[in-house]
């Protein structure tokens, strides 16, 4: 059962950089949530590249939680641009927020490995 717990975990680091999680859910949002979810889904396998990862450091549950702040509240103000600009991301912008999720993906890996040392 522990390899359904990591899906679940996962799953939710992924949804923390989907700017529309963080919006309040309006008719802009119930509109468009779900072309957001599949923006790049497509092509991301074949795009791995685009995917950065980010120096990020954990050494404590407190600095899991400031990265995990830190990066819905960049996917919050996004939310709110592209809802005031009344469009889509752009598959840049989309290959910039799964890279916020998979940099702290590795750096939660990296973190659960030394502790459990």
């Amino acid at each position: 059962y522990g390899e359904y717990h990591l899906a679940y975990c996962i799953h939710y680091i992924g949804d923390l950089s989907m700017p529309l999680h963080h919006t309040l859910p309006n008719a802009f949002n119930k509109k468009n949530h779900t072309k957001l979810d599949g923006i790049i889904n497509d092509e991301v396998l074949n795009k791995l590249g685009k995917i950065k990862i980010y120096s990020i450091k954990i050494e404590s549950e407190a600095d899991l939680a400031k990265e995990i702040a830190r990066i819905a509240n960049l996917s919050m103000s996004l939310g709110y641009k592209i809802e005031q600009e009344n469009r889509l991301l752009t598959r840049e912008e989309a290959y910039a927020q799964i890279s916020y999720s998979a940099s702290l993906l590795k750096a939660i890996l990296s973190y659960c490995e030394h502790v459990t040392r």
